[in-house]
């Protein structure tokens, strides 16, 4: 499991136990910023 895999698992949990969502999708587009200032790798 990636840092990335295991950051978003741990976002999940915290959204579906903050809130009664009936859906929920979270999409990894971090490759986005690849190479902007600031953006840290991995």
């Amino acid at each position: 499991m990636t840092i990335n895999q295991k950051r978003m698992q741990l976002f999940e949990a915290d959204l579906r136990s903050a809130f009664e969502l009936l859906d929920l999708k979270i999409e990894d587009e971090s490759h986005l910023h690849a190479g902007h200032a600031g953006a840290a790798s991995g």
